[in-house]
């Protein structure tokens, strides 16, 4: 009886540890992936918006500064500066 009594304890204890856990499918995780990737896309397009105005924002400075080249060291350094910033390539 002691020994049925055990088997009866471990044959519980080991079904409970094993319980399956639900699993998702594939398609709930690809689901999941693509809508990251469309995030990440979205805020690509904002950077790259960002990163327009920027440049047409140092143009415009460039224009002004080129005009007032020679008039001082300053407008010389950051004409050179500017110009430098301009001409990388993201």
């Amino acid at each position: 009886m002691g020994l049925l009594a055990l088997l009866c304890t471990v044959f519980v204890s080991c079904s409970a540890v094993m319980a399956r856990e639900p699993q998702c499918s594939r398609f709930h995780y690809e689901e999941q992936l693509l809508e990251k990737v469309i995030r990440s896309e979205i805020r690509m397009e904002t950077l790259d918006t960002a990163v327009e105005k920027v440049r047409t924002d140092l143009e415009a400075e460039l224009i002004k500064l080129k005009g007032n080249k020679g008039n001082n060291i300053i407008s010389n350094r950051m004409y050179e500066f500017l110009s430098g910033l301009i001409s990388v390539k993201l």
